[in-house]
């Protein structure tokens, strides 16, 4: 159905928005999600309810424990409106980071922290995306997409690009096939 295709886009500004840790770059996405995403009348309350879940979503690492509780009950409300107010609410209370430095250079540092991360662990064959994100202390959703966002690649492609790199010079210095899986996570 045709009211599927715009939310992926405004939920991806309202990210991208978050980021930024400016709460004036966050109001234009926000209204545009709750006119256009959750308060259309002609959508399932189900749809609506999965909507306000994925904007919150978006919103956790900006929020404090107790507003992550207040979450559940935004999404469990039982009309549009109430979501809609209870979002309105959420994002009052948004934690953002230090506005006067560079949305570039936050988003650096989540690339640096992530690949780090991945450089030092690559040969724990039980490492995946939602380990990185865990051991980030991030929500792997949000993280997944940041991360795309910034570098223009998924967690998994870093994680096999690091592996990879370090099993071609694991073979070069004469490792086995099998001792450079092995050590490589593989």
């Amino acid at each position: 159905p045709g009211y599927f295709k715009d939310f992926p886009l405004h939920r991806k500004q309202f990210l991208n928005a978050l980021t930024t840790g400016k709460m004036e770059k966050i109001q234009k996405p926000l209204d545009t999600i709750l006119q256009e995403d959750i308060l259309n009348n002609t959508l399932p309350i189900e749809l609506i309810r999965h909507r306000c879940a994925s904007v919150i979503e978006a919103m956790l690492p900006y929020l404090e424990e107790e507003d992550r509780s207040r979450s559940v009950n935004v999404m469990s409300a039982d009309t549009a409106e109430d979501m809609e107010k209870g979002l309105l609410e959420l994002v009052q209370h948004l934690k953002l980071q230090d506005q006067s430095s560079k949305p570039e250079e936050k988003g650096s540092l989540l690339v640096n922290q992530v690949q780090e991360f991945i450089r030092k662990n690559y040969q724990d064959p039980f490492l995946n995306v939602s380990l990185i994100a865990d051991r980030l202390n991030r929500n792997l959703s949000t993280l997944s997409h940041q991360y795309k966002d910034l570098t223009g690649h998924g967690l998994l492609e870093e994680l096999h690009t690091v592996r990879l790199e370090a099993a071609k010079r694991l073979l070069k210095e004469g490792k086995t096939v099998r001792e450079t899986a092995e050590l490589t996570g593989y």
